[in-house]
Parts: structure tokens; sequence; C-alpha cells
């Protein structure tokens, strides 16, 4: 700690939201969980097709469903900027009520995005990680598995989970950028209970599933793989559900839901 602790003093970590609720999606659906979303990505994910207005300009923007967590240009004047790993770990002890701070129920850690690997060498988020780890909790994070890893000289990651959800082209982010089959790996070699996150759609099922195919086959580690319908609100959700799960049955693999979207639609913090 003492090592972080003089590091971090030049280092910022830019935080879109941080929030206690459940796990809605993936291996965890239905865990109590505290999200931190970190600002920035290296895609834009335009595809999805979410719209979202900028507080800048007003200008309309589309992309995933955390524009505001993606798109530093029109957000970053709304993101929380924390100077120490204390500051981000009082801000985050704080939002869990206070009968599990000292129980055996140990609440998930989950960093998501944005793409939060985007600051796996900062200071503040390897001692956040450390300081929640030493006390018994999983930290998982949710990753488009793209930014490599060195998990020699960052060991405290292979004491994490990661929720590999790596872009098809419905994404519309190019092949070359979105797909990297050895970063992928190392994550699920080095980690004990990673799997993958495919985001699919009713109308694009056909080509998705040849390009979860295509990409599973350059993947020599066995992960789980989860099928969730695309859907950034109820409606879109319910659309591609159907499908979605019958596909996932008829391929022997996991079908993931989002339960946050189903119960609160499209808002933030949930």
């Amino acid at each position: 700690m003492e090592n972080a602790n003089k590091r971090e003093k030049t280092n910022k970590l830019y935080v879109s939201e941080a929030f206690y609720s459940t796990q809605g999606e993936g291996s965890h659906m239905g865990y109590p969980s505290v999200f931190i979303r970190t600002g920035g990505c290296n895609f834009k994910c335009e595809g999805f097709n979410c719209k979202l207005e900028s507080p800048k300009d007003g200008t309309i923007l589309t992309g995933c469903d955390t524009i505001y967590a993606v798109n530093a240009e029109h957000f970053k004047d709304t993101w929380d900027v924390y100077n120490t790993w204390a500051e981000l770990v009082n801000e985050l002890n704080s939002l869990l009520p206070a009968e599990l701070l000292y129980t055996k129920e140990k609440i998930d850690i989950v960093f998501t995005g944005g793409e939060p690997m985007l600051h796996h060498r900062n200071p503040i988020m390897l001692a956040t990680i450390e300081y929640f780890i030493s006390r018994g909790h999983e930290v998982w994070f949710e990753t488009n598995g793209t930014i490599e890893v060195d998990f020699n000289k960052y060991p405290i990651y292979r004491e994490c989970n990661f929720s590999l959800s790596v872009k098809m082209s419905l994404s519309g982010e190019p092949e070359e950028k979105r797909w990297k089959p050895d970063v992928v790996n190392e994550y699920i070699k080095n980690t004990d209970d990673s799997y993958f996150k495919f985001v699919m759609s009713k109308d694009n099922l056909e080509d998705e599933s040849y390009e979860i195919f295509d990409f599973l086959d350059m993947i020599p580690f066995y992960a789980p793989v989860y099928c969730m319908p695309l859907g950034g609100n109820r409606d879109d959700l319910t659309t591609n559900a159907k499908a979605v799960f019958d596909f996932a049955v008829d391929h022997g693999f996991r079908y993931s839901d989002r339960i946050q979207i189903r119960v609160f639609g499209n808002l933030k913090g949930v």
C-alpha cells in the first residue's frame, strides 16, 4: 500500500458513477454488488444504436447504453475524479448497507465501464482491488477483452475474474479492433471463473452465431459462454430475448438476461 500511496499522487481515476445494486447479468446474476463505472472506452459501438443527448452541446450521440461513461469529449465534466485509493474505497464502503460491512456476507466489487481495463495500471485501481480482495470480496471486471494485461507484472489480476463481452459486428466496430483472441486467452488462462458474454439480437442472430463460433475456435482455453439479448430498454430486450434464449438452449450455452433493464428500464445507477 505504501508504494501505491506514493505513486497515486500523480494519478487520477475518473469514475462515471458508483452504486450499490444487484448484478443483472452473467454468472453472478442476482448477487449484491458495488459497481464502479470508470470513464472512457476504446470503442464507440454505434451499431448498438442507443441515443443520448450531450450535456455539452445538445448533440444526439449514438452508441451503447452507457454512452455517458464512454464519451469523454461530451461527458468527462460529469465524471467524478479520485486522487487517492482511500477516497475511492471510502466512497464505495459508504454505499454498502451498514450491516454488511463486518459480517460474513461479502458483496461483489464490479469494475465496469466504459472500458475499465484502460485503467488497469492505475495505482488507485490497483490499491482498491488489493483492499477489497484482502477483505474477502470477489472482484470482477466487465471488459471487451481487447486490453492486454501483464499478469506477471500485475499478479493481483489473477485473483480477479472477468466477464469477457467480446464485441460482434453488430457493434459497428471493425473486426481487427474488437477481436483480440491472444489477449482474451490470457484472461482465461490466468483466472479461475472468467466467462464470455455475447450480446445478440433477433434480427442478426444467424450472422452473430457464425461469428461466435469463429471467435471461440481461436481460443484454446475453455470458458463458459453466456448469450445475452441486446436491449437498452425493456421493449428492445423483450424483442430479442426469446430468440437468444432459444439459441443458447439449442447450442448448449448459458442464457443471461439483463435484470436491471427488466426492473428499471434504462435508468442509470442500477
